[in-house]
């Protein structure tokens, strides 16, 4: 599952790393949803370690892990490049600043919601363990409708950024 926001809009392109730029204004995104986005630009990889997070998370939008058992669960070697990549990965989710903010219908009232992708995330430097958490005002986001079902599985095995994007 994840938030609709987040597959129907411009926040993960499909894109080179080397393209990647900083960015503060608004960005595309379905009718009914507006965004703005500040911080480095995301990309599907970024998307995909979201996803594996979002997936293995408890229903309280906590999740304790390690990244060895993350990049196993996304079937990354574990050299030191990999955890590198995974560290970026990691600090671009935590330092995305969203706001949304969504049209009301007559069945549903319009919302805002300012804050991050990732609420907090701590790491014990000795052990490796790691503590993740969603803010809770953008866990309820996943409520009703607001949502996307994915199958993370099937998406795992596209590899081009492009195919995981469409």
């Amino acid at each position: 599952m994840v938030v609709n926001v987040c597959v129907r809009s411009a926040l993960f392109p499909a894109l080179n790393r080397q393209e990647r730029r900083k960015i503060d204004d608004k960005i595309w995104s379905a009718s009914g949803i507006t965004l703005h986005y500040s911080g480095e630009q995301l990309d599907q990889a970024d998307l995909t370690v979201y996803l594996e997070l979002i997936h293995a998370m408890d229903k309280s939008g906590r999740l304790e892990t390690t990244k060895h058992s993350i990049l196993k669960a996304l079937g990354k070697t574990t050299g030191s490049d990999v955890y590198r990549w995974l560290d970026g990965c990691i600090r671009r989710l935590k330092k995305a600043d969203i706001t949304i903010e969504t049209e009301g219908t007559q069945k549903k009232k319009g919302y805002r919601y300012l804050g991050g992708l990732i609420h907090s995330v701590k790491e014990d430097l000795e052990s490796g363990e790691m503590q993740f958490s969603l803010d809770p005002n953008f866990a309820r986001l996943f409520t009703d409708d607001g949502y996307t079902i994915i199958d993370i599985a099937q998406r795992r095995a596209l590899s081009s950024p492009t195919a995981q994007c469409l």
